[in-house]
């Protein structure tokens, strides 16, 4: 998103995209198709998504000092593969995409 992507909301449990992407400027147009390969964004379910939650919690267990980790993750055609984790991390680009504020979700787990 920092440099002129598009983020989602993704519903937590299933995977499932719930809205439109967003970009960081907020004077665009959310997008209902994805810019490039043209497929529907709402709906569409991320791949390997149980997968993926299951290596970013193993990984932060590994970091159990740091309580609040943002991971960056590729899906590959075999399966996701995690790039990196961030301690300082952009709250707005969890926020955007919801188009609310989601400070009272980390306040609750301290």
């Amino acid at each position: 998103m920092a440099v002129g992507n598009i983020a989602t909301p993704i519903d937590e449990i299933s995977g499932i995209v719930y809205g439109g992407g967003v970009n960081s400027d907020i004077t665009k147009n959310e997008e209902h198709k994805h810019p490039i390969t043209g497929i529907g964004i709402v709906g569409f379910q991320v791949p390997f998504w149980k997968e993926s939650l299951r290596m970013v919690k193993e990984a932060a267990l590994l970091h159990k000092e740091n309580r609040s980790i943002s991971w960056d993750v590729a899906i590959t055609n075999k399966g996701p593969e995690l790039l990196e984790g961030n301690h300082n991390w952009c709250k707005l680009l969890w926020q955007l995409p919801v188009k609310k504020g989601l400070k009272n979700k980390l306040k609750a787990y301290k």
